[in-house]
């Protein structure tokens, strides 16, 4: 399968109903908040225990996701995060009846800087026996950074997988590439390989970018980027 970062909006956080909700913008990111006067009490009850009977679930479970990748996510922007994966959870809880990934995939963890911003670049994934297995082509003509910044002289990418059943147990796995100059002369093809799953243990995958600014990774928030591009 073939993806491709482009400018394409990423998608609001899931809304609980839309019937009771309304998006809120503030400055550590957006999230839904029951409609003030519906003026009616019981129905509004109903849906109160209704969404923190999820939140009961889906936030230990969150908090699970976030444990096991946090190394990746020390030197990110990463806002709401835990209410935000709660509510893609929450998601897939109320449509699919149980917890699980299949609402992930384009969640940015720096809600700020998405990956759309900084990176367009051809991606394909595929599983061979018990590896998975990132592809991400690279031109000479076609810069892969999008940002331009002082000092900038390279990039890399870190894919990292997360496996397990998130109301159970969460683990996960990555690999980071080599730094890739920002002046390349051929193009090439960055692969990154990770230990997949046994059949039937859900995972979503992660793709990492930094940014290398005079021989060392950029501070700047914006020079940076993670999002999930897969989940199964």
């Amino acid at each position: 399968m073939i993806h491709e970062m482009s400018e394409t909006t990423k998608p609001l956080p899931p809304c609980p109903d839309p019937r009771y909700y309304v998006l809120v913008h503030t400055k550590e990111g957006s999230y839904w908040r029951m409609k003030r006067g519906l003026g009616k009490p019981a129905l509004l009850n109903e849906v109160l225990k209704e969404s923190a009977g999820r939140m009961k679930i889906t936030s230990p479970a969150a908090k699970s996701i976030i444990a096991s990748i946090r190394h990746h996510l020390h030197d990110l922007q990463t806002g709401r995060i835990t209410v935000k994966l709660g509510a893609r959870l929450g998601k897939a809880l109320k449509e699919n009846g149980r917890v699980d990934y299949s609402f992930m995939p384009g969640y940015d963890f720096q809600p700020y800087f998405p990956m759309s911003g900084l990176v367009r670049i051809p991606l394909q994934l595929e599983r061979v026996e018990n590896a998975m297995r990132l592809y991400i082509d690279l031109s000479k003509n076609t810069p892969a950074i999008r940002k331009e910044a002082t000092g900038i002289t390279g990039y890399r990418f870190s894919a990292i997988l997360v496996k397990g059943d998130p109301l159970q147990e969460v683990r996960s796995n990555s690999m980071n590439s080599p730094v890739y100059p920002i002046d390349l002369q051929e193009d090439t093809t960055c692969v990154l390989s990770l230990i997949a799953p046994p059949e039937g243990v859900p995972w979503f995958l992660c793709l990492k970018v930094t940014v290398i600014v005079n021989g060392a990774p950029a501070t700047d928030y914006s020079l940076k980027a993670m999002s999930v591009i897969a989940a199964g």
